[in-house]
């Protein structure tokens, strides 16, 4: 109990707004629309969204990245495709389709005079993400599935099989961020079935060589059993078994003791101001992940 109250403690008084807000939502009956009006800061004219919404990219212009986190955090509340927030970032991400590559370029030029991650540095971009060709191509087609009218995008079918006869000619597994936007892709319901059932089968047996069961290394930077099923009735909870547990057991040993869990990643040689907000706004955003995956798995009680 003192372990949950000072996760609480930290969400309420240290994290964003936005995840106080998160907080109060998944458990303390507070509603969508308190969750919407934290996320509003971070919208721009464009319907995109930006302002830090991805903390370790601190630049005020919009993003494909920062857009897929508000999209992820709309979902999350069960907003309609008809909430203004919605909408306008479903019109972002129509307008700034690239047409001739069938792709969103994930941050935009502008990041590199803001604050930002290495891997977020300009030179060397397009090749460190495979010139976006899954990350955050999958996740986004998603979104449109998910969100978007029909009519408004008729090469969505098209779009998606084209990702998905290329992710046939790819040998390698699937792995970190590349897997995540492709599971997304792959538990969208509204994806049809001739599509998201030979996805679905890719990314479960991805899994079994991409996420990492070792619990020696889970304080790498890599994808851990709880990320991929975060609960019970999770698509992939049932790869897992035995490592889920352990996960578990893990998360909770990793509690800092202001309460929060921390990043395992950092750029404070880059910025070292820039990086002790963004590492702020991290804790409370993993926070808020590991109290809810406690939750789904019974650790502890909503």
């Amino acid at each position: 109990m003192e372990q949950l109250a000072a996760a609480r403690n930290y969400l309420l008084h240290t994290a964003r707004p936005l995840e106080a807000a998160r907080y109060h939502y998944h458990f303390a009956g507070g509603d969508a629309g308190e969750v919407m009006a934290a996320l509003a800061p971070s919208r721009t004219d464009s319907g995109g969204y930006g302002h830090a919404l991805e903390p370790d990219l601190r630049t005020p212009a919009p993003s494909a990245l920062a857009t897929s986190v508000a999209l992820q955090i709309a979902e999350e509340v069960a907003a309609p495709a008809s909430h203004p927030a919605v909408a306008g970032a479903i019109d972002y991400l129509l307008a700034t389709f690239d047409s001739s590559t069938a792709r969103w370029r994930i941050i935009p030029p502008e990041a590199e005079t803001a604050p930002h991650a290495f891997w977020w540095a300009a030179d060397g971009l397009d090749e460190r993400f495979g010139h976006f060709w899954m990350n955050p191509r999958a996740e986004l087609l998603g979104c449109l599935w998910r969100y978007a009218e029909p009519e408004r995008v008729p090469w969505l079918h098209a779009t998606t099989e084209a990702l998905l006869a290329e992710l046939a000619e790819v040998h390698e597994p699937l792995a970190g961020n590349d897997l995540l936007c492709a599971m997304r892709l792959a538990t969208t319901p509204q994806v049809p079935a001739v599509l998201r059932d030979p996805l679905l089968a890719r990314v479960r047996a991805d899994m079994l060589r991409s996420v990492e069961t070792d619990p020696a290394r889970w304080g790498d930077y890599v994808l851990r059993p709880l990320e991929v099923a975060p609960a019970p009735d999770s698509s992939f909870a049932d790869i897992f078994p035995d490592a889920i547990p352990a996960n578990l057991d893990y998360l909770v040993e990793m509690q800092g003791d202001d309460g929060a869990w921390a990043p395992v990643w950092s750029w404070a040689p880059l910025d070292a101001a820039a990086w002790a907000q963004a590492e702020r706004e991290w804790k409370g955003v993993l926070t808020l992940a590991a109290l809810r995956e406690l939750a789904a798995w019974g650790r502890i009680e909503r």
